[in-house]
C-alpha cells in the first residue's frame, strides 16, 4: 500500500514539475520581431549597378537627385574648406571606428580648414546595412553626426543583435543622439524607406566607380591617402 502511495505521489510530483516548466518557459521574455525591413549587401549592390555614376564624381559633393533618393551627401564642415576628405566607411568596420576618432580630432584641430564627406561602403559585415539605414534615417532629421559617433563607439554592443533587439537598440540610439527631440515614429519609418536604401546604393555606386575594396578608404584631391598620412597631406596642401 505504501509502495502504491509512493508511486502515485511521484507521478503527481513529476506532473507538477512539467506544468511548472511549461509556465516558466511561457513567461520567458521573447524578442519581438523587428518592424523595420533591413536590406542586405546583395540588394544594395544590385541597386548600385543600376546607377550610371559617370554623371557624378567621387571628388566633389554631389547634389541630391533621384539616384541618391533625393537625400544629400553627409558633409561635416564647410564644403568650401581648403581641404576636403572624402571617406568611404562601413559602420560595422572596426578600423573605420578607429579612423572616425582620428577624423574627429583632425576636424577639430584644423578649425574650419578641413571638411569631411562621409559615404557608406557596405562590406557585408553583420548588421552593417541595418546601421547604415539607421544612420541615414537619423540624417533626415539632422542627427547623423552624433548618431554616427555613437554607432562607431558602440560597435561591440549592436553588431550581434538580432530582430527586435537590434531595432530597439537603433531606436534607443536615435533618442540619445537627438536628446529626445527627434520624431521616433518618423525615424522608424525612414529606416525602411526607399529613399534611404537608394542613398546607400548611391554611395556604393560611388565606391564601385573607383573600385573600393576595403574600408576605411580616404581620398584628398583625387588621391587615396592612408590614415597615418592624413595630417602630413593636409599640412602640405595648406602651405600652398
Amino acid at each position: 500500500m505504501k509502495s502504491r502511495i509512493g508511486i502515485i505521489v511521484g507521478i503527481v510530483a513529476a506532473f507538477l514539475l512539467v506544468i511548472a516548466g511549461i509556465v516558466m518557459v511561457s513567461n520567458q521574455p521573447t524578442t519581438p520581431p523587428a518592424s523595420v525591413t533591413f536590406s542586405d549587401r546583395d540588394n544594395i549592390e544590385a541597386m548600385a549597378s543600376q546607377i550610371d555614376f559617370s554623371n557624378y564624381s567621387v571628388n566633389k559633393v554631389n547634389a541630391a537627385d533621384a539616384s541618391s533618393g533625393q537625400l544629400p551627401e553627409k558633409v561635416k564642415g564647410d564644403k568650401s574648406a581648403p581641404v576636403i576628405i572624402y571617406e568611404f566607411a562601413d559602420y560595422a568596420c572596426g578600423h573605420c571606428a578607429e579612423t572616425n576618432t582620428e577624423l574627429n580630432r583632425i576636424y577639430n584641430d584644423y578649425d574650419g580648414r578641413v571638411a569631411i564627406v562621409f559615404r557608406t561602403f557596405i562590406l557585408g559585415l553583420q548588421n552593417g546595412v541595418a546601421a547604415a539605414q539607421a544612420a541615414n534615417a537619423a540624417d533626415i532629421q539632422g542627427y547623423w553626426e552624433r548618431y554616427k559617433n555613437i554607432l562607431f563607439s558602440e560597435q561591440a554592443i549592436w553588431m550581434r543583435l538580432r530582430d527586435g533587439k537590434l531595432e530597439d537598440y537603433l531606436v534607443k540610439t536615435f533618442k540619445e543622439a537627438s536628446d529626445g527631440a527627434g520624431d521616433v515614429d518618423k525615424f522608424i519609418k525612414d529606416m525602411s524607406s526607399a529613399a534611404v536604401i537608394q542613398r546607400i546604393a548611391f554611395d556604393q555606386a560611388a565606391a564601385n566607380s573607383i573600385e573600393v575594396s576595403g574600408t576605411p578608404y580616404l581620398i584628398i584631391n583625387g588621391e587615396r591617402v592612408a590614415v597615418t598620412d592624413l595630417r602630413t597631406t593636409i599640412d602640405e596642401i595648406l602651405k600652398k
